[in-house]
């Protein structure tokens, strides 16, 4: 599980016309905000913004989904979860604007 990242990256490095920008992103999309995850890259690593706006989607999809071994998490619990993780897993500045459109939802789903 935890080689995934690298092993995707690798699988799409070889693979024509996959840009760059993606193969990035799937190595670096299990990197947190403070360099915990995996894989471990050296802490002067510049982590593109594309790979945390993965992250966060990823972290938000991995808990709203229906898993075989567990019901989709309430959005309300998502959301203080992730308001937990900014600084420290997440990126603060991406999550915060994330949880905006993710509190807009919540809105319009009490509302109809």
């Amino acid at each position: 599980m935890r080689q995934h990242p690298v092993k995707g990256a690798r699988h799409l490095l070889d693979t024509p016309g996959v840009p760059r920008l993606a193969i990035v992103t799937a190595f670096e999309h299990h990197i947190k905000f403070n360099f915990s995850g995996y894989p471990t890259v050296p802490l002067n690593w510049q982590q593109n913004i594309c790979s945390h706006m993965t992250t966060i989607s990823d972290f938000f999809d991995a808990l709203r989904t229906r898993r075989p071994y567990r019901e989709p998490v309430e959005l309300p619990k998502i959301v203080d979860m992730m308001q937990g993780m900014m600084g420290n897993d997440l990126h603060p500045v991406l999550t915060r604007n994330f949880l905006k459109i993710i509190s807009k939802l919540m809105e319009s789903e009490s509302a109809g």
